[in-house]
This record gives C-alpha cells, sequence and structure tokens, in this order.
C-alpha cells in the first residue's frame, strides 16, 4: 500500500550551547549559491522549548544575514534536550524550516 505524505518534514537541526559563553549564529541566505537578501517582511525565530517554559530567540535580519546574539544569562536558562524549532514567517507564509534539540557543552 502507498502512504501519502503531506505537508513540510523540517530539517534536523542541533542548537550548541557552551555553559558561561554567550550564543551567537548566522544563517546567510543563498540562492543557486549566491548571497541573497532576505525578503522584505521575513522573520526567524529559534523557539525553544524546555521543562517549565518557551524561550524566543528572533533573529536580526539584515541583508541576505540573519543573526542572533543571545548573553550567556539567558542560554544558562536553556537545558540540554529541550525541544528548539526555526522558525520562518513572511506575510502568510508560516514554516517549522529545522526542529531538533538543544545540547550543551560544559
Amino acid at each position: 500500500m502507498t502512504t501519502l505524505k503531506l505537508g513540510v518534514d523540517p530539517g534536523d537541526m542541533e542548537l550548541i550551547l557552551t555553559d558561561g559563553a554567550d550564543f551567537r549564529a548566522d544563517i546567510i541566505n543563498e540562492v543557486g549559491g549566491v548571497d541573497t537578501n532576505w525578503p522584505t517582511g521575513t522573520s526567524l525565530t529559534l523557539s525553544i522549548t524546555g521543562d517549565a517554559a518557551t524561550y524566543t530567540w528572533p533573529a536580526t535580519i539584515t541583508g541576505a544575514t540573519a543573526s542572533w546574539s543571545v548573553d550567556k544569562a539567558d542560554t544558562a536558562l536553556i537545558s540540554a534536550r529541550s525541544k528548539v524549532r526555526l522558525i520562518y514567517v513572511n506575510g502568510t507564509t508560516d514554516r517549522v524550516l529545522f526542529s531538533g534539540v538543544v545540547s550543551r557543552r560544559g
């Protein structure tokens, strides 16, 4: 019997946080190997769900680069194995591009 699958299957991701360190990451939007500005109105957010709370870390988008810079005091609140999703929103389009878990390094 054939299985019908509908929807978008997010890619796998791992968010690595280091004890006592700020978190810094960039994503460059490339189309055909060329850096391409994110569409106007785009937002990218890391949504992290732990045992007691959900944290949202919005990216700062400048041209083709989406950047995160999160202070170590805020990263300390996130436990290993918390669930993380990278959420893309533009206009009426909402997508979970990637999902996975948080890893902690000492």
